[in-house]
């Protein structure tokens, strides 16, 4: 099992998939066929591992708006002697040369008690992300990573806030996203007070930058209780409206996935009328009596805003049982790409799910997808498991997926871009959505490639 499936399973989640903001899409429909691509795919780099290279990319590469891309890695590095394997790097990528930079180590130094970084993003000049591990209590950070002033000079990090973890804070936290004004959100995926799961729930957290030179001063929103709003929370988007969506991988009302208390949830969260509160709202509980046939389970890959107001997403599992079904658990399903549509009349507490697709799994299909980013007119995944490959158990090595909204059989359909292989020329466990740099895409495999015993990580390119 990849390693940010042991995160999931352990902490009930933590990684999420970026969201592609508010845009428009045609209306929804039922599942639909999988068709292949024709699209030029090609692995243009291979990690190499401790002590001059990263290990175990994560998340999806970011780019600076000049071209360059960038990413984090969860081993590897300069750091060996601090963790076992390195601590993690913070990397760039140049797409015209495919040549790949450590730009920073993390835990190189005894002052740096940051480790594995599992988030990355870029904001006004800087780059900001979360570890999760660090500090003394050793419940993750969230982290600022400032480019040199000059060319002969070094890259910075420096530490904004280190978690306490349960009872009174959130532990290891995943994605964050930084409005207008520098202030972060994020999702704590435990920690918290509650007693309903083993590490605490989790919680959403808001951290308010410094006017001078004083600390971040944090501010938690909400702390799940598991049921019913949810545990582990994985994802966080804007609405225009001001409104904070959300996703958390287990919990909720649902008893239908057994020893998780609940299929996930996704939440929304409004400021009151002075903004100095927010207050949550369940917008769809999953495998719930109200809920949709074939409804999904564990939603994890992010949501997307639509301008009317929609959100699109997918889950890890759920769909017919009869498909991917894994005997002595609970759940079941090769997962959902689903639909949640506000009531016409505008009244946010009423939503109604549809199910656009569902994925069939090994070898024909995706299985297990966890990110979904918009683009042009349809959306780019990826999926865990799936394909033709024979890695994880024979389940696939993982997918690279397009989802096409309706035509003229008014249904969503899927097309197979590629199929992960594995092995020494081939990434496999691809993680977060790929990333466009002028015409092409680019993408990131945790596992695979010439280097490392079980393959150290690749950078793909992919030209439609």
């Amino acid at each position: 099992m990849a390693m940010r499936r042991v995160f999931a399973v352990a902490l009930l989640g933590s990684l999420a998939g970026c969201s592609a903001g508010n845009v428009a899409l045609p209306p929804p429909n039922s599942s639909g066929a999988t068709s292949r691509a024709t699209s030029s795919y090609a692995v243009v780099y291979n990690f190499r591992g401790s002590p001059s290279d990263g290990n175990v990319p994560m998340q999806s590469l970011v780019s600076d708006g000049s071209g360059s891309l960038y990413g984090i890695t969860a081993f590897g590095g300069g750091s060996v002697q601090t963790c076992n394997g390195g601590c993690g790097t913070f990397f760039g990528f140049d797409p015209s040369s495919h040549r790949e930079t450590v730009l920073y180590s993390f835990g190189a130094t005894r002052h740096d008690k940051q480790l594995y970084p599992n988030f990355i993003l870029f904001h006004d000049g800087s780059f900001y992300g979360t570890t999760l591990n660090g500090r003394k209590n050793d419940s993750g950070t969230v982290f600022k990573i400032t480019p040199p002033a000059s060319e002969s000079g070094t890259w910075s990090e420096s530490t904004l806030y280190h978690f306490r973890g349960a009872p009174r804070d959130g532990s290891y936290p995943g994605q964050i996203i930084i409005d207008a004004s520098g202030t972060i959100y994020g999702a704590a995926a435990a920690g918290g007070p509650s007693h309903k799961c083993n590490l605490g729930c989790g919680n959403v957290f808001m951290l308010k930058p410094p006017a001078k030179n004083g600390e971040w001063r944090e501010t938690v929103l909400h702390e799940f209780e598991g049921a019913p709003d949810g545990a582990g929370p994985n994802s966080l988007t804007f609405a225009p409206n001001g409104t904070l969506y959300g996703e958390t991988n287990g919990g909720g009302p649902s008893s239908a996935c057994g020893s998780h208390k609940g299929c996930g949830t996704v939440f929304a969260l409004s400021r009151s009328r002075h903004g100095s509160r927010w207050a949550l709202s369940i917008v769809h509980a999953f495998r719930t009596s109200k809920g949709p046939k074939n409804d999904g389970e564990f939603p994890n890959g992010g949501l997307t805003v639509a301008s009317n107001g929609a959100l699109y997403g997918v889950t890890a599992y759920g769909g017919p049982a009869t498909h991917c079904y894994v005997r002595g658990y609970d759940w079941s399903g090769c997962g959902t790409f689903f639909l949640l549509k506000p009531a016409a009349s505008g009244d946010r507490t009423r939503w109604t799910e549809s199910i656009l697709y569902l994925f069939k799994g090994a070898p024909a299909d995706a299985r297990g997808p966890d990110s979904l980013a918009f683009e042009g007119r349809g959306f780019y995944g990826t999926s865990a498991f799936g394909g033709q490959g024979y890695c994880n158990r024979y389940w696939g090595c993982g997918t690279l997926f397009h989802l096409s909204p309706p035509g003229r059989d008014s249904h969503w359909s899927e097309t197979m871009v590629h199929s992960f292989s594995g092995g020494t020329s081939d990434g496999h466990d691809p993680s977060g959505p790929v990333i466009a740099a002028g015409k092409d895409f680019y993408g990131i495999t945790m596992y695979g490639g010439a280097y490392c015993q079980f393959g150290c990580g690749t950078i793909y390119e992919l030209r439609p």
